[in-house]
């Protein structure tokens, strides 16, 4: 089982890949909050590595700012959250 706190920073690290991506499409918070009919908390959230998203958010909020799931897995950040991931597993403490 992956700790807590292996959970946070895996979090971190993919709520600061979608931070980027929206602020490269140029959108604030509070537009993408509108648009997925949540808050501007709830985003800030995620994008803080305090939230961690249902499925369906992470689609709308990765369509939002035209960041393609597909392409999440070749970003630097995302394979930084996938070793953190691997060494969780391996039962490491990162």
């Amino acid at each position: 089982m992956i700790s807590a706190a292996s959970r946070s920073k895996i979090h971190l690290v993919i709520g600061k890949l979608f931070l980027e991506h929206r602020k490269k499409s140029g959108m604030t918070q509070l537009e993408v909050a509108r648009k997925m009919g949540t808050t501007v908390q709830y985003i800030s959230d995620f994008e803080n590595g305090k939230n961690n998203f249902c499925y369906d958010y992470l689609i709308d909020f990765a369509a939002i700012i035209g960041l393609p799931l597909c392409k999440v897995h070749e970003h630097k950040m995302f394979e930084k959250a996938t070793k953190l991931l691997e060494k969780a597993r391996k039962g490491n403490h990162v």
